[in-house]
């Protein structure tokens, strides 16, 4: 009886002997019973659980800053909209005082022929005037210009519409 009980051990042996072979890993979603046991035991499982918790934190970190700079992108695209219906309504405003400028010239009268020339080159600077002002208006809505570079070319272009309502004054 003890040799046949020693012939199954033997053979129970033999048989569990793959299982504790070179393959085997402390994570049971790999190594089976087997290798969750040895990972409890050999505290394998808590360092991949301590690592997994570690991964999750700075993940969450991460997330949080993105969530941040998600936050201050939305703020800034808020100013540049704010910003651009300004830079609209300034330009409406140009617009309506090139219409105002350009009905004076065409009440003006032309005598002489130095005065015509005069009204002339004050008609084509008008019109070159609110063709830059359409330029302006299409540029700001399409982002293609910054909107220092759009408020400088407002600027210009407003004071070339002042230049001209004095040259139109003095034309009357």
């Amino acid at each position: 009886m003890a040799q046949s009980n020693m012939m199954v051990f033997a053979s129970l042996m033999l048989a569990l002997l793959p299982l504790t072979g070179c393959g085997a890993t402390s994570d049971p979603s790999q190594g089976g019973f087997l290798g969750g046991v040895q990972g409890l035991v050999s505290g394998g499982y808590d360092q991949r659980i301590t690592q997994r918790k570690a991964a999750l934190g700075n993940l969450r970190i991460g997330n949080q800053i993105l969530e941040q700079d998600n936050r201050q992108l939305d703020k800034e695209a808020g100013g540049v909209a704010s910003e651009r219906h300004r830079l609209h309504r300034q330009i409406a405003a140009l617009d309506a005082k090139t219409t105002e400028l350009t009905a004076r010239t065409s009440r003006l009268r032309a005598d002489t022929e130095t005065e015509r020339r005069q009204r002339a080159d004050l008609d084509d600077r008008l019109r070159q005037v609110r063709d830059d002002l359409a330029a302006l208006n299409r540029e700001a809505d399409g982002n293609r210009m910054t909107a220092e570079a759009a408020e400088r070319q407002r600027r210009e272009l407003e004071q070339e519409l002042a230049d001209l309502s004095v040259v139109a004054d003095a034309l009357q």
